[in-house]
């Protein structure tokens, strides 16, 4: 009687694993194993390489501050004012309702500056052809009007943060004098504020237009105020 003989597959043991069993067997565990050691080193070496990148990222930051710092405060606007002995302080906060500096286009308006001493105190008084209390002179005037003329360049270098490089010119300057009504001297006494300006940034940069106005009183007693309107580039 034919009998089938039994086919290659049921000829194999059932239990006898195969190849590829074996294979995934002896590997599946040390490839596993080895991963998971692998993990924290390559973990390790992306932080290495990402505070690596900060640091240097932070150094270049810090040499190009630098190097900024240095360039601003080598700048001969600086140089002038510390053979002057001038300390520009902070600016005066507004004492109403307008700023202390408005950008149009290219040109900053500079708001009336009032002439205040190293100390804080105004310079105060009228300027008149006559002597007495509360009287001034025009060379008192004079250094009146420096005192505003200085209070404008800390504005300025605020807003500017320092970069006197980006100022092109000053364009005009409007001052105002407090005197008695036969004074005819108020060109004399914003000379004051024009030649500050003039020796601090020279005359290419500092020669500008200007009005030198009389009047009968000014805020707070002040002999003189001084506005400016500069020109300064991005």
């Amino acid at each position: 009687m034919w009998k089938e003989k039994p086919s290659v597959l049921s000829r194999k043991n059932p239990h006898k694993p195969s190849r590829f069993a074996k294979e995934m067997k002896s590997k599946s565990p040390t490839t596993t194993t080895t991963s998971i050691r692998f993990i924290p080193t390559l973990v390790f070496l992306l932080l290495l390489q990402a505070q690596h990148s900060w640091v240097h990222s932070f150094s270049s930051s810090r040499a190009t501050i630098t190097r900024h710092t240095t360039r601003m405060s080598a700048h001969p606007v600086n140089q002038r004012l510390e053979e002057m002995g001038i300390t520009l302080n902070e600016p005066t906060t507004p004492k109403g309702n307008y700023a202390l500096v408005v950008k149009t286009g290219n040109l900053l308006h500079l708001s009336g500056h009032i002439p205040q001493r190293e100390d804080g105190t105004l310079c105060t008084g009228k300027l008149s052809t006559s002597s007495g209390d509360g009287f001034l002179t025009v060379e008192e005037g004079y250094q009146s009007a420096r005192y505003c003329a200085i209070q404008l360049c800390a504005t300025l270098s605020d807003y500017l943060k320092g970069d006197w490089s980006r100022l092109v010119r000053v364009v005009k300057l409007v001052g105002f004098v407090q005197c008695t009504d036969d004074f005819q001297q108020q060109p004399a006494v914003i000379n004051g504020a024009s030649d500050f300006m003039v020796e601090v940034f020279g005359k290419d940069v500092g020669m500008h237009a200007r009005s030198a106005v009389g009047t009968n009183a000014l805020p707070l007693g002040i002999a003189t105020e001084v506005e400016c309107i500069v020109e300064i580039k991005d």
